[in-house]
């Protein structure tokens, strides 16, 4: 009896599925011949272990990715919580987008917008042992596009100005000042360096 014609006696074949069932079938169920039978069987097999490659594939792939972002932003603790908000909306145009009694999250204008937070020290959620901003290792740059005119308009608003408008040998336009906590703030604008000056400091490869 060739492959072509069926099989007539019954041959048993166990599948287990992946609820852990198992299946009695045989080739009488399936009208198919033998060859045929175990050639849908081999094919089948091969489709399972497809997809078993492909979810392991993407799962590893997944796992691969770097952290994705959503923000990120300064967190400044003060002990003069609404001093602090408000040098920010008075001098810089700051505004303050969430406000609770311990926590003000603030935001630039503009078309792209610059954020940071300010935190009461003596609320559970401000690191242990930190403590209140003690006035070093830390500044706040902001960029803008015409330090002068800014420093122009808070000069006549008689803003509290710790550092007066200078061009940097380095490339930069700039202006400071210092908020309530001591928080050193600095008004930069990017301009042409002196010649030569990133000469001696660029790294060389």
């Amino acid at each position: 009896m060739g492959d072509g014609r069926h099989v007539a006696q019954t041959r048993r074949s166990r599948t287990k599925y992946f609820d852990g069932t198992l299946r009695i079938s045989t080739t009488a169920d399936t009208g198919l011949s033998l060859g045929q039978y175990y050639f849908v069987k081999k094919r089948d097999n091969m489709r399972t272990l497809m997809i078993i490659l492909i979810l392991t594939i993407m799962k590893t792939a997944a796992n691969s990715q770097p952290i994705q972002y959503t923000d990120a932003y300064s967190v400044y603790i003060t002990d003069n919580l609404a001093a602090s908000r408000d040098f920010y909306t008075r001098w810089l145009d700051f505004n303050v987008v969430f406000e609770a009694t311990w926590f003000v999250y603030m935001q630039s204008q503009g078309e792209q917008p610059v954020t940071f937070a300010l935190i009461d020290v003596n609320h559970p959620s401000t690191p242990p042992a930190y403590g209140t901003f003690n006035k070093r290792g830390s500044f706040l740059t902001l960029q803008v596009d015409d330090a002068a005119a800014v420093y122009e308009r808070l000069k006549r608003k008689a803003a509290p100005i710790s550092y007066p408008l200078k061009r940097e040998e380095w490339g930069q336009l700039r202006f400071g000042l210092t908020d309530p906590n001591g928080l050193y703030i600095d008004i930069v604008q990017q301009v042409e360096p002196s010649v030569g000056y990133w000469e001696k400091y660029l790294v060389k490869e």
